[in-house]
């Protein structure tokens, strides 16, 4: 793959050529190599994936961010909670499809998650099943979210912002079921616009300061 000369790169002297690879892509591989060994556990809330089982609930969630959120590559979200399946499952569908991802710290304040948001003009906003404060959170940050019509928010504050979507007891009043997102049959759906996605594109966004966002490719 031809690396642009726009672009920073991070590889040292090495027999071994640049990689080039998506984050999508490297999972392809790995589905290959080992699809039966365990990726992830989530001690707390008793689930396990394999690398296989992950790449379908991934590929399976890529397609409702298609079809259902009308996601595009070169969009951008964000995602807010603790530590639960929900965020590789978002980020991994983000990065197959080539959505931004913009992770927002549930102990910054509301002024700094405003000013995230507001700077990096998200489409769509996830929420995580837990701590179940976050929905408050979010209806103080969004005071249309309650009254709102699910999937067609219209914030003063947040223009580009139209989902907000709940998982488990932090889906409530104006927001999308989580666990209604996914799409299964649609794997060529999701191949074509794999395949269109570099590594130039925009991965996630970083907080460094409260003044500055990163973006990371």
């Amino acid at each position: 793959m031809a690396l642009s000369q726009n672009k920073s790169y991070v590889h040292i002297p090495s027999l071994k050529p640049f990689i080039g690879l998506t984050m999508h892509e490297m999972l392809e591989e790995r589905v290959k190599k080992n699809p039966d060994r365990e990726m992830l556990v989530f001690v707390s809330d008793n689930e396990r994936a394999t690398f296989a089982e992950y790449k379908k609930r991934v590929v399976d969630l890529a397609a409702g961010f298609l079809l259902k959120l009308g996601l595009r590559r070169g969009d951008r979200i964000a995602v807010i909670g603790a530590n639960h399946i929900e965020w590789p499952l978002i980020a991994g569908a983000a990065k197959a499809i080539g959505v931004g991802v913009a992770y927002l710290l549930i102990g910054h304040t509301l002024q700094t998650l405003t000013k995230v948001m507001s700077q990096v003009s998200c489409k769509a906003l996830f929420i995580t099943r837990s701590p179940d404060t976050l929905y408050s959170m979010a209806c103080e940050m969004i005071p249309e979210l309650s009254e709102s019509i699910p999937g067609d928010l219209n914030s003063k504050q947040f223009p580009y912002l139209k989902k907000v979507i709940g998982a488990g007891s932090n889906y409530k009043s104006g927001m999308l079921n989580f666990d209604d997102l996914s799409v299964s049959g649609c794997e060529e759906e999701v191949a074509k616009v794999a395949k269109k996605v570099t590594i130039n594109d925009v991965s996630h966004f970083t907080m460094t300061t409260v003044q500055n966002i990163g973006l990371i490719t």
